[in-house]
């Protein structure tokens, strides 16, 4: 086992070179041209032939149609390539550059027995131009089949359904006396690997290898080792699994798998040892086998059923808030978690899944949702946002999800918990709300009037200030320039009570400024918002239900009435109203204890915090 380890294997299309087979083109415009080049020869039966179709000419990329398979035979389309080539022309003096683009279209043919085959033609075609190649031959050989080494491909024996994740067991078989230097390469192919999606468990460093070939990758899965007895003979049996999402199957379809080996025929010696003289290629065909798909019974399921398939299913749903007014949009999350095709999942119309429409006003796009893997089943989110149009709703009421159990071949249903709501009226503005300021004096015509009239009290102040005749004169005398002035008002002592008098009178006349000029609903909004601060210190003395019931109330209307807050605040209210409608909704009534003290402080905390930034 350790020499398989040591000996990485790679596919035969990396180890070989492109050669060209045939450069011939038929082209139905000038300047056009497809070149055909292909895989080195030898080609071999049930192993894919990589065919490169360069096409030059076009300005945009063009589209492919390729030819048909013939009989006994398959065309897989690989990849489309772009090469970017320019030359520059000297002519009469001036470089003139051209640009020329090369498109190469990638397929792989597989001939499922030797011969020889006529392939083509393709087509290749971009706006009202198009070229298409003549058709070639290619040439596959036989390998020989491989009697010692075996490989099987393992399907559920139950039925399965689409959609269903399933495990697909892959073994390779060798015999105990098999001389495992001698083994160069192994690939294990199916069509099944190429047809469908699959979650593999790949192999780290240090451990047993199962290589398989999935288009034109190669995939070390990570084996296990165990003993086989077949036909009286001891067997080391390599054993893989990989997890298949199960698509659309025809009834009674097969799927084969082979592994092809090299193995060294003989060895050369030299200084440095012996190395690889000679080496052949052999191959094992293991049993094909039938998948028994089975559709999923429709006419039995739920109406939230949107076509998940798995087992284990849970649904958490939260709102961004609980406080609205009718018509405010509510951001409600999904979150669910079960073991199945969840990163396909999509949620069923929500009117199915629980909401009314006659209460909700529900989205019309496709939700989509996100995917996170874990290591026991998944988790996908789902956000979307519903408004509130009838005032009546007194909360989002569960949501159902429904799934598909496939080992047991019955629908199950899974509910959220109800979320309270406390919806208030929708405030109407009116036109009789809407006041007019009167037209002021800058209105047409008011520069002209201005510089008409003069201002009435222009004389008297002239005259005030009128200094004719005044003594101007500079008082030189010490006597009456150091007397002090405030003598004739009191002294120091008046001078200071009447500035301090005066710095007082600054914040008693704000303050009753702002109660003047305070708007009616504001006074309004804080006397209910103290109101209702009482109300919940009130029910501190209140038992069972009661209380938590008189706090959840009085919370959710200092909300409303407080408007606009900021997000934390907004947390804060729903994560305390969410403890409390515990409480409140809880059966047992008023026989259940209050709530308790930390619960009680968190909620006076939040009103009081809310009261004070309104005063």
């Amino acid at each position: 086992m350790k020499s398989l380890r040591r000996h990485p294997v790679a596919p035969s299309v990396r180890a070989l070179a492109f050669a060209a087979a045939l450069c011939c083109a038929t082209a139905t415009a000038p300047g056009q041209q497809v070149q055909v080049r292909m895989q080195r020869a030898p080609h071999y039966a049930g192993e894919p032939v990589l065919v490169r179709f360069e096409v030059r000419g076009f300005d945009d990329q063009p589209e492919a149609v390729p030819a048909a398979a013939p009989a006994g035979a398959s065309i897989r389309f690989g990849d489309i390539g772009t090469s970017r080539s320019s030359s520059t022309i000297w002519l009469n003096g001036r470089a003139r550059t051209q640009h020329r683009n090369t498109y190469n279209f990638d397929y792989y043919m597989t001939a499922n027995e030797p011969g020889t085959l006529l392939i083509g033609p393709f087509t290749f075609r971009a706006g009202n131009r198009k070229i298409t190649s003549d058709p070639f031959e290619m040439s596959f050989q036989a390998i020989d089949i491989d009697s010692d080494t075996r490989v099987a491909l393992i399907f559920p024996s139950a039925p399965v359904y689409p959609g269903q994740r399933v495990p697909v067991k892959i073994e390779w078989m060798y015999p105990r006396d098999f001389d495992t230097s001698t083994l160069q390469s192994l690939v294990v192919r199916s069509p099944l690997f190429d047809r469908f999606r699959f979650e593999d468990v790949r192999a780290k460093r240090g451990d047993t290898q199962l290589p398989i070939t999935v288009g034109t990758e190669t995939i070390a899965l990570k084996a296990t080792v165990s003993n086989r007895v077949l036909d009286g003979r001891r067997f080391i049996v390599l054993s893989a699994e990989r997890q298949m999402w199960v698509g659309s199957i025809k009834p009674g379809e097969q799927f084969g798998i082979s592994a092809v080996t090299e193995k060294v025929t003989s060895w050369q010696h030299g200084v440095f040892g012996r190395r690889p003289r000679a080496t052949a290629r052999f191959r094992a065909v293991g049993a094909s086998q039938t998948l028994q798909v089975r559709p999923i019974p429709l006419d039995d399921a739920p109406s939230a059923f949107a076509g998940t398939i798995g087992r284990g299913f849970s649904m958490l749903v939260t709102a961004d808030r609980t406080v609205v007014r009718v018509g405010d949009p509510i951001t409600l999350r999904v979150m669910v978690r079960g073991d199945g095709n969840l990163d396909s999942a999509v949620l069923a119309p929500l009117d199915r899944m629980g909401l009314d429409p006659a209460q909700f006003r529900l989205p019309t796009a496709d939700i989509a949702g996100t995917y996170e893997a874990k290591e026991q089943g998944g988790v996908k989110t789902f956000e979307f946002t519903v408004r509130v149009i009838d005032e009546a709703v007194k909360a989002i009421p569960p949501l159902t999800f429904a799934w598909f159990g496939p080992e047991t071949q019955k629908f199950a249903t899974v509910q959220s918990s109800p979320i309270a709501l406390n919806v208030l009226a929708t405030q109407m503005v009116t036109a009789a709300d809407v006041v007019g300021q009167p037209a002021g004096p800058g209105g047409p015509g008011a520069d002209a009037d201005r510089a008409e009239t003069p201002a009435p009290d222009v004389a008297a102040k002239r005259s005030a200030f009128d200094l004719t005749s005044a003594d101007l004169a500079i008082e030189v005398r010490p006597a009456l320039l150091l007397v002090d002035p405030m003598r004739g008002l009191g002294g120091p002592g008046l001078i200071t009570a009447i500035y301090a008098g005066s710095v007082l009178a600054v914040p008693l006349a704000w303050r009753r400024r702002r109660a003047r000029d305070a708007d009616p609903k504001v006074l309004e909004r804080r006397r209910v918002i103290r109101a209702e601060v009482q109300t919940i210190v009130r029910a501190k003395g209140q038992s069972g239900q009661a209380s938590a019931r008189a706090v959840a109330g009085a919370l959710r209307r200092i909300g409303a009435e407080a408007g606009a807050v900021d997000g934390a605040q907004r947390d804060e209210i729903d994560r305390v109203l969410a403890d409390i409608d515990v409480h409140a909704f809880a059966r047992g009534g008023d026989d259940d204890p209050a709530i308790d003290a930390a619960l009680y402080d968190r909620a006076l905390g939040v009103a009081r915090r809310i009261a004070s930034a309104h005063l």
